[in-house]
């Protein structure tokens, strides 16, 4: 196995996941403000539920735990920029 050649591919990936990280977050962005604006809460534990229903289907077993971690990262960093928006302090 050639590292550097795997570190390329991990880079690369990263830099990927980067990018739909960021429009990720553009759009909870835009669903945050239209919360705003019709008095919805950040947090909807069903479409969390939803969420994780999803993403788990797609996930081996052996990587379900890593998966859940991710995604309680992820819906954790949406919800708190959903919040930011909501509460006024970003637009």
């Amino acid at each position: 196995m050639d590292i550097e050649k795997k570190r390329k591919d991990i880079d690369e990936i990263d830099d990927f996941i980067v990018k739909l990280f960021l429009k990720r977050m553009q759009v909870c962005g835009e669903i945050g403000r239209y919360k705003k604006e019709n008095g919805i809460r950040a947090y909807d534990e069903k479409r969390e539920n939803e969420v994780f229903e999803r993403v788990r289907s797609q996930t081996p077993d052996d990587m379900k735990e890593y998966i859940d971690l991710l995604y309680e990262t992820v819906l954790g960093l949406s919800n708190a920029y959903q919040l930011e928006i909501i509460n006024g302090e970003t637009e």
